[in-house]
């Protein structure tokens, strides 16, 4: 993780936290309405040091909210 500056967390496209230090390896989300469809993916951010390096946004995960 030395070559990570940050990470986001996106949920339907958007940015729900930010700025996710990369040794926090565990974090979560909540406020899911019960029966509804999310896409969930982080992107990390490369630290300045790499010249003309790019966010990388991780495979967008499908998750179901099931009401009980």
């Amino acid at each position: 993780m030395d070559d990570i500056d940050y990470f986001e967390l996106y949920i339907n496209n958007v940015a729900q936290k930010m700025h996710i230090a990369p040794t926090d390896v565990q974090f979560s989300a909540d406020g899911f309405a019960g029966g509804e469809q999310y896409e969930i993916y982080v992107v990390a951010h490369p630290k300045q040091s790499f010249a003309n390096a790019e966010p990388i946004p991780s495979n967008k995960l499908v998750m179901f909210n099931i009401l009980f």
